[in-house]
């Protein structure tokens, strides 16, 4: 992503674009708006149990807030583009030894190897040959799952091009991804919004794209 695409979120961040007064991330991140998410996310990385975790595009990581990890040995990293973001993110977060935020540029920057990787709320505002530059730095990475926003309910419109922030649902089983169907689905409190799971030792060697 150049520092142009950067910007752009650290724009939408100063203007309050996705803010609201309970989080900075927008409603859909908001304690009260995500019940069900929490607890189906919570039941997901008890059954996978990684040492790992890597969540790209975390930002003010209020998904993982109250969420007791005492009894699972993992590390936390969260990455998002915009400074202020994450000093406020790793101040909140001051008193979990096990939590890690770093201010990184997630479409350039290579990915390191974990044992799950999130990526919610993220590819549904890049152009699809962005979401494939991400897609292809994840598969590289080695790492053992993804768990990626995937929308159900959209067949008319998914992955239709797009600008740079600008939102489209976005299906990883339709073209131009075409991946397999997603092992797990975490449905949302929202309609029709989920994240799918994937492993990718399994998907890297089905997937193809189709500009």
């Amino acid at each position: 992503m150049s520092i142009d695409h950067t910007q752009r979120f650290i724009d939408y961040y100063h203007q309050r674009f996705w803010a609201t007064s309970k989080s900075s991330s927008g409603p859909n991140s908001a304690l009260e708006t995500t019940p069900l998410l929490r607890a189906r996310l919570f039941n997901l990385i008890q059954k996978i149990n990684p040492r790992t975790f890597l969540d790209l595009g975390c930002g003010d990581a209020n998904l993982f807030w109250g969420m007791d990890f005492s009894k699972i040995a993992i590390e936390y990293t969260g990455w998002d583009c915009v400074p202020e973001l994450i000093t406020h993110t790793q101040h909140r977060y001051q008193d979990h030894w096990n939590f890690l935020f770093q201010c990184k540029d997630i479409l350039n920057t290579p990915i390191f190897q974990a044992d799950l990787i999130l990526c919610r709320d993220v590819v549904h505002y890049l152009p699809n040959d962005l979401i494939q530059g991400l897609l292809n730095q994840i598969l590289a990475s080695n790492s053992r799952f993804l768990l990626i926003t995937h929308n159900l309910y959209s067949s008319a419109s998914a992955n239709d091009p797009t600008e740079l922030g600008i939102f489209r649902p976005v299906n990883l089983t339709y073209p131009p991804f075409s991946w397999p169907e997603p092992q797990e689905i975490i449905e949302e409190d929202v309609y029709g919004k989920a994240l799918g799971l994937w492993d990718l030792q399994k998907t890297s060697n089905a997937w193809t794209y189709t500009a």
